[in-house]
């Protein structure tokens, strides 16, 4: 009897667990647009998706004089928003989340909540360099358990070999 976790046929069950975790993210990203779609989404197909909630991110936002505003997703559509808007835009490099309805004709949202994240590059570079950190420590904690031989590859520092 073979036991689960020997390593006769890894990589037939590395292969069926990476093809399980695709399965389940096609699945969960499926149900997830139809449980709330982005603003791409709706866009694609306007009468199927009028009057369904969505959520749209941009970061440049421009209220306009008949009391819209233009919100420029950082993929670069600009998206009508109608509803209560912010008065001022915010200061420049804001990330702005809306979520709102989608109506059709003609593609715009109707606000219903915002929500601001003020000071976003900052707050990036600083994820980057933790992230960057975090790495480095790892690789140097590695490196002194392990040592690559020829021949043999990675090999445990001061195992018995026989």
């Amino acid at each position: 009897m073979r036991a689960i976790g020997s390593d006769r046929g890894r990589f037939w069950k590395g292969g069926a667990a990476v093809l399980l975790a695709l399965a389940l993210h096609r699945c969960a990203y499926e149900r997830g647009v139809d449980f709330q779609p982005d603003y791409g989404s709706c866009a694609l197909q306007p009468e199927r998706n009028d009057g369904r909630r969505v959520w749209v991110g941009g970061n440049h936002y421009v209220p306009q004089p008949d009391g819209s505003a233009i919100l420029t997703m950082t993929i670069g559509h600009k998206v009508r928003l109608i509803g209560p808007i912010l008065p001022e835009p915010p200061r420049p490099w804001t990330l702005l989340y809306v979520q709102g309805i989608f109506r059709a004709d003609p593609p715009r949202v109707e606000v219903e909540k915002f929500r601001a994240i003020e000071g976003f590059p900052w707050k990036r570079r600083a994820m980057v360099i933790a992230s960057a950190l975090i790495l480095a420590a790892c690789l140097w904690l590695a490196s002194r358990e392990f040592a690559w031989e020829r021949g043999t590859g990675w090999v445990l520092r001061g195992a018995n070999r026989a």
